[in-house]
């Protein structure tokens, strides 16, 4: 019953997998448009921007989207973030802008999915998922990804600042400028909630992507289930702490929904049989080498058989699981 329970939810994934292939170019471009146009509702919304205007513009952006590389989305979401300021104050343009060069400097230049990190970062907190972010950089991602994670963040809640500075701003009567930069960096510096994210994100991200990178059984899975429970553990005790007011609850049902959406990506997108590990020896004049072969799993019954490579200087042994 279980074979034939496997079987069908791995026939499932495979017909999935052929239908993606085989309509990938159109698949792709739906999913840049749907992915794109809710990150402009998200931000919309972020900026507290509503009406039929703004959603007219998110769809027209979602649509150019679709077409550009993935990359270029964020050059996109920069582009509406500073339209949105520059109805606010000038000052957090320039702020902003300075923001987006440094964040170029520390890590975009470096990690090539840094744009799509930070461009993402608001979408997961408008979907109230936000742990799911730092799953997904550790798993697929590495340390100068944390860094992009936590501008993403940074950016996101300098965006929850702005209807504030609004406010300030409409009743200040000179020295709007230095009024509207110093609220944003009291913003920061006294929110303990915007810290207490960051640094539940950042363990999360450094856990995943340690266990992630593991040769044990099912560490793939492991790593997402440690760096979830961790992220929740430091955010329930921060918000002790800091006595800060939150809906625990929400926040739970959100950690599982992330947790439950990394295992979906990682089943689609790799599953290895555990059950038919095998282990290769071989040496060479300098090393002697051993080799954990997992097979992945396409089928249910297939067999799998490790190619070894062999020359006349090396010697060769191969031997399965039970063996070992």
């Amino acid at each position: 019953m279980e074979n034939k329970t496997t079987a069908a939810i791995l026939s499932i994934r495979r017909n999935i997998q052929i239908l993606f292939q085989k309509y990938s170019r159109g698949i792709r471009l739906l999913l840049k448009y749907i992915a794109s146009f809710l990150l402009f509702m998200a931000m919309n919304d972020l900026y507290d921007k509503t009406g039929r205007t703004y959603l007219i513009m998110a769809v027209v952006l979602a649509a150019i989207c679709a077409g550009i590389p993935f990359r270029h989305i964020y050059l996109v979401s920069i582009f509406l973030t500073t339209l949105y300021l520059c109805q606010v104050s000038w000052d957090l343009v320039v702020f902003y802008l300075a923001a987006v060069i440094l964040s170029y400097l520390m890590v975009g230049r470096i990690e090539e999915h840094a744009g799509m990190i930070i461009a993402f970062a608001p979408l997961f907190f408008y979907m109230k998922i936000p742990l799911l972010l730092p799953i997904l950089v550790g798993m697929f991602s590495n340390m100068f990804g944390v860094g992009a994670m936590l501008f993403g963040i940074a950016f996101y809640y300098f965006g929850t600042c702005v209807k504030d500075i609004m406010i300030l701003l409409s009743s200040a009567t000179g020295g709007e400028d230095i009024i509207a930069v110093r609220n944003v960096i009291e913003a920061f510096s006294k929110d303990p909630k915007c810290l207490l994210i960051m640094t539940a994100a950042v363990i999360t991200a450094v856990l995943v992507y340690l266990f992630y990178h593991q040769s044990f059984d099912y560490a793939w899975f492991i790593a997402i289930l440690a760096g979830g429970i961790s992220g929740l553990v430091v955010f329930l005790a921060g918000s002790i702490i800091f006595d800060i007011s939150s809906k625990n609850w929400g926040y739970i049902a959100g950690l599982l929904v992330s947790m439950l959406i990394a295992a979906l990506v990682q089943f689609f997108r790799c599953i290895i049989d555990y059950g038919s590990v095998e282990y290769i020896e071989f040496e060479d004049d300098e090393y002697y080498y051993y080799v954990k072969a997992v097979p992945k799993v396409t089928t249910i019954g297939e067999d799998f058989s490790p190619t070894v490579i062999g020359t006349e200087d090396k010697t060769v042994r191969h031997f399965n699981n039970e063996e070992k």
